[in-house]
């Protein structure tokens, strides 16, 4: 759905760099899963926040997404799907 890259990754209502977004398309509901991965200017402070975007404006979606979704923890992701991966092998 997002094709549009971003020439000036920064967003407004923060001190956010965006430094990657990923789409997740929804078969069933209206709207795209987003995770959006962004680094404090001030603090360096990385931080990944998931929410749901409308899909009518990248930049809006991910404004929101950075303002309003719900905070996830990357590497306590990786270790969990890693440990799932050693169980089933």
């Amino acid at each position: 759905m997002y094709r549009k890259i971003l020439n000036d990754r920064k967003i407004k209502g923060g001190n956010k760099m965006i430094l990657k977004h990923l789409w997740f398309s929804q078969l069933t509901h209206k709207g795209t899963i987003g995770i959006v991965i962004s680094k404090d200017d001030i603090t360096g402070e990385i931080n990944s926040y998931i929410g749901v975007g409308e899909g009518q404006s990248l930049s809006v979606d991910l404004e929101n997404i950075l303002n309003y979704g719900s905070p996830i923890n990357i590497p306590m992701l990786n270790a969990e799907y890693n440990s799932v991966i050693k169980e089933d092998a």
